[in-house]
């Protein structure tokens, strides 16, 4: 039962996640924290965390929640829920969206979508913050981030690989 629950729930986000996964953060974690309970909020947060430091999506983070929830199986079946429907729909679209790439009533779809998104980002943003930040250290990384993002030419892969080092550090302060 609960192997079918991941896959459909998200096989359900998956489909939802417009603008990528990113959008889909709030979303993901409204269902799988304070909906299903299958993890803590502490745990989604270090699996956001860790999906920001793979080399693939963010919503890689569905075989840890299925890991965290049902072992290898759950992660199986969360993986295969929230990458089967966009890959069949990514394929069966693929030839279509060319004819149709200049037609306004798309064009006015992008227009309204990127807004949108932007606007679930910022509840991400603000969910995310509400259980990463619980020392002062925590924020300081966080302004240290955003100034270098916005004023210098530091690779963000630097930023984040500096944050991460810097957390798990302060983390093993915070267990001593």
């Amino acid at each position: 039962m609960i192997l079918l629950e991941l896959f459909v729930y998200f096989a359900i986000i998956s489909m939802l996640a417009f603008g990528g996964g990113n959008a889909a953060i709030s979303l993901l974690e409204r269902i799988s924290v304070n909906e299903m309970r299958w993890i803590t909020p502490q745990d989604f947060a270090a699996a956001i965390g860790f999906a920001y430091i793979t080399p693939g999506p963010v919503l890689i983070t569905s075989a840890f929640i299925g890991y965290r929830t049902a072992g290898f199986q759950g992660a199986l079946f969360a993986t295969v829920g929230v990458f089967l429907i966009p890959w069949l729909l990514s394929v069966l679209a693929s030839h279509q969206v060319r004819r149709y790439i200049d037609h306004p009533w798309l064009q006015g779809f992008g227009l309204g979508a990127a807004p949108a998104v932007i606007g679930l980002l910022g509840i991400t943003v603000f969910t995310l913050g509400n259980y990463a930040f619980f020392g002062w250290l925590y924020w300081l990384i966080a302004g240290v981030a955003l100034v270098l993002s916005l004023f210098t030419k530091v690779s963000p892969i630097l930023i984040l690989i500096g944050g991460t080092l810097l957390g798990a550090w302060a983390g093993s302060l915070l267990i001593d």
